[in-house]
């Protein structure tokens, strides 16, 4: 509701009174802060009402300082950063838990299988085995029937061998009985040519004794040839036969030796697979296990997702309503308090508290910030009031240069960070927001020795 209304009347105080009326309505609208005291005929009366007005501001100051030193504490306190900070760990935490359970399954599964192919395998070796002994033992069996047919053999051949040597000694018989033969024949021929005429029959009779004799000689030299030759051939197949007989009754041990051995593996395998079957059971139970933690990390990360989501909406609740206050928080010393110089430092401070504070949520993607707030380090309350510093003496003071070096440095490390999150590189966006930390402590030690400096205690700029 407008205060003004013209009147008729044209006096000189009503004047004075209807531009003070103005010029308070600009105040109520916020178009200004005290009253000019040009072209008032009472400039005394306008002093006394700025005054008022300043005094009424003033009054706000305590409350603007208290304010100003709450939202220092809030931002200050790592309380719900460190909060959501835990939470989005523990939350990739358990999905690495998930994944981590999942693959378990997997591997549980690629285990399983493998001890049941390993199983398949070592029964398909007992099964060979046992076919195997199976064989062998024929073999066995045959290689020592062999061994008896020549065993009998080598005794009928040894028991031919006696025979032939029996022939040898009639062979030897029938030559001396055809020597005899022969000497007998000679004999009776001498007596047939003593006879004469009468010896004559007895003289043919002893001729033919004779070639009877001689023939009879002649074929038991063949005969003693021939059994000369068959019984060195006799002699070698008996020796053959023996080496044979020998061979074959190590060769019969060594496969015995092998079926024992094969005996001893076969056990062995199946003792082998016998621990298969329990450790098949055992990963089918650990299999079941694994299967049920793996239902219960899913049902964790649902319900840390809820969690998760529900923390980060509280984050978010308590980060606007931080920021609306900080809006307040603002205005009020802005537009309604009448402070200090050294109380604006206080504001400036904990404006840039509140701003690195800003840096780090927005690390952690719980806020947007707007490059162009943060690359015009001439843009911030703080920035407009070092530009407007006029007073020869605080710009040469070493903390206004140094806080001005440092507010620079600041505003730059927060583009860093910017540029960083842009790039979704979070870690090394919390690391620059980390620096900045660092940047603003420098800047606040200067901040504090110029609100301890004299000459700012009636600065007015």
């Amino acid at each position: 509701m407008k205060l003004f209304t013209k009147s008729k009347k044209a006096s000189t105080d009503f004047t004075d009174r209807e531009r003070m009326l103005n010029d308070i309505q600009h105040i109520i609208d916020g178009e200004g802060k005290l009253i000019s005291e040009e072209g008032y005929e009472d400039p005394e009366l306008v002093k006394y009402i700025n005054n008022l007005i300043l005094a009424t501001r003033s009054l706000c100051n305590a409350s603007a300082m208290r304010m100003n030193e709450s939202m220092s504490t809030s931002t200050s306190d790592s309380i719900i950063s460190d909060m959501l900070h835990a939470v989005s760990s523990q939350k990739n935490s358990i999905q690495g838990m998930r994944d981590s359970s999942s693959h378990l399954v997997e591997t549980s599964d690629s285990i399983s299988d493998t001890a049941i192919n390993i199983k398949e395998f070592v029964d398909n070796v007992v099964n060979t085995s046992v076919a195997s002994v199976e064989q062998l033992a024929h073999s066995v069996d045959s290689v020592s029937q062999s061994v008896e047919e020549i065993d009998k053999v080598n005794q009928l051949v040894l028991e031919f061998k006696d025979k032939i040597s029996k022939i040898s000694e009639m062979v030897a018989l029938v030559k001396e009985i055809a020597s005899k033969s022969n000497l007998l024949a000679l004999n009776a021929s001498i007596e047939a040519a003593r006879a004469g005429e009468a010896g004559l029959g007895f003289a043919v009779v002893a001729s033919e004794v004779r070639g009877l004799a001689e023939n009879t000689t002649e074929s038991a030299e063949d005969i003693t040839h021939y059994v000369t030759e068959l019984q060195d051939g006799i002699d070698e197949l008996v020796l053959n036969m023996g080496n044979t007989s020998k061979q074959l009754a190590n060769e019969t041990m060594v496969v015995k030796e092998s079926m024992d051995n094969i005996h001893n593996v076969n056990k062995q395998m199946q003792d082998i697979d016998n621990k298969i079957d329990y450790i098949c059971s055992c990963i089918q139970q650990q299999q079941a296990s694994t299967e049920v933690f793996s239902r219960s990390i899913d049902e964790l990360a649902v319900s840390y997702e809820q969690l998760s989501t529900s923390c980060n909406d509280a984050g978010q609740f308590l980060f606007e309503t931080i920021r609306s206050f900080d809006k307040i928080r603002g205005a009020l010393a802005r537009d309604v308090a009448n402070l200090s110089t050294p109380q604006w430092l206080n504001v400036f401070e904990v404006d840039h508290v509140i701003f690195t504070w800003r840096l780090h949520n927005a690390a952690g993607k719980h806020e947007e910030l707007a490059l162009k707030s943060l690359e015009n380090p001439k843009g911030c309350k703080l920035g407009k009031w070092m530009e407007g510093v006029t007073d020869s003496k605080i710009l040469e003071l070493p903390a206004f240069k140094n806080m001005k070096k440092y507010h620079a440095d600041l505003h730059a490390k927060s583009v860093e960070c910017y540029e960083e999150i842009q790039k979704d590189n979070l870690d090394m966006a919390k690391r620059k927001a980390d620096e900045a930390d660092g940047i603003l402590k420098n800047m606040l030690n200067e901040l504090h020795k110029l609100q301890e400096n004299t000459l700012l205690q009636d600065y007015k700029n």
